[in-house]
């Protein structure tokens, strides 16, 4: 009798086997994406429970923390970066008042502060050398899905966190933007996001005799100034503009500094745009605009239109002056008859926009004058 039985070609289980490999593949494939999900589930929990704990301990000691690097102790330098090896770390150490100084949980890096590969990263908003304490902070973490949905949800922008060690334009961008696109998730405060940072601001003084001058800054902290700021600058002020600075007896033509402050409200229907090829023609015209001199405004030009050419247009806003004593208060004693404070802020662009053209005016030059101009060091974002 014959055997009628059929078994599997090689082709059949070759074919069989290879359904087979894809279904496990994928299954691998769905697993691995489950638990990344998984994973940024927890990130996003903890660094919403990271927040509530940092706005208790603004509610305790009316300021957010801020962490001294042991690497850097004695040198006046702080870190922008807390690290710490799991949260509770963390929520402990948020517990304690004043500067945390604990070597075991610092490092002048970001570090990891949960079971997984990638770091929850602190960011305070300013220099606790200074005299005021950080009032606003970024934390972040990256998400292993970049197109998870609540990246929508998250703070974006680049947090110019204003560490003394770090104040510089390269290290200040260099671990600090919130970029949803690349997968950073990001919580904080919403008010002052970016920090405004002045960039050369010059003092110009005018006297109508030779005159003892006081002149006081109020700003989050002066990073760089000529003649050395100190407590403010104490000078002999002359009506051609020169000025003897008492503490070196050394004469300069205006004072200078930089420093760091609250990011101002920039009301982007208003402004101008203009071609990089004729920045200078039009600073000068909007710079006479607001009161400045030939001299005082090629100064500014020289030192700002090299810096507005990295596209084919610029929009320029004009901070008004009002808005600038709130933001950076200037005293000086005796109180000046024309005080004129020129204040820019600008963002390169591929093509022009369409904004309302702001209105510009300046005050006649009357009696004791004093003259001011700078810009923000960063780009509107």
């Amino acid at each position: 009798m014959k055997n009628n039985k059929k078994g599997f070609t090689l082709i059949e289980l070759l074919i069989v086997i290879a359904i087979l490999g894809i279904l496990s593949a994928v299954s691998i494939a769905s697993l691995s994406s489950i638990k990344d999900k998984a994973r940024d589930t927890t990130r996003i929990t903890e660094l919403g429970q990271i927040r509530k704990a940092l706005e208790i301990y603004y509610g305790d000691y009316g300021h957010y923390p801020y962490f001294r690097n042991a690497a850097y102790a004695g040198t006046g330098h702080w870190t922008d970066a807390y690290i710490a090896n799991n949260w509770n770390d963390f929520i402990y150490t948020l517990n304690e008042a004043g500067v945390i100084t604990n070597p075991d949980i610092q490092d002048p890096s970001f570090g990891v502060i949960s079971t997984y590969s990638n770091s929850y990263q602190y960011m305070p908003s300013n220099n606790p050398a200074s005299s005021t304490l950080p009032d606003n902070f970024r934390i972040r973490v990256k998400l292993e899905k970049d197109n998870n949905p609540i990246l929508t949800t998250g703070l974006t922008g680049a947090f110019l966190y204003t560490d003394e060690f770090h104040d510089s334009d390269s290290a200040t961008h260099r671990a600090a933007s919130c970029t949803p696109a690349e997968g950073w998730y990001c919580l904080g405060p919403k008010e002052n996001f970016t920090a405004f940072r002045p960039g050369k601001p010059v003092i110009y003084l005018y006297p109508t005799e030779e005159t003892e001058v006081a002149v006081n800054v109020t700003t989050k902290r002066i990073t760089e100034s000529i003649p050395d700021y100190g407590d403010g600058w104490n000078v002999t002020a002359y009506p051609d503009g020169t000025i003897k600075n008492q503490a070196d007896d050394q004469t300069y033509p205006y004072l200078f500094w930089e420093g760091v402050s609250s990011k101002p409200y920039v009301d982007r229907n208003y402004g101008f745009v203009t071609a990089t090829d004729q920045i200078e023609s039009f600073l000068a015209e909007k710079l006479t605009a607001q009161g400045l001199e030939s001299k005082e405004y090629d100064e500014f030009i020289e030192y700002w239109a090299p810096r507005m050419k990295s596209k084919d247009y610029v929009y320029v806003y004009f901070m008004p002056q009002t808005d600038y004593d709130k933001f950076i208060p200037m005293e000086i004693s005796p109180q000046p008859d024309t005080i004129i404070r020129v204040y820019m802020l600008y963002k390169s662009i591929d093509e022009p926009i369409k904004v309302e053209a702001q209105k510009l005016s300046a005050p006649p030059r009357k009696g004791f004058t004093v003259v001011e101009w700078g810009g923000d060091r960063s780009e509107l974002k």
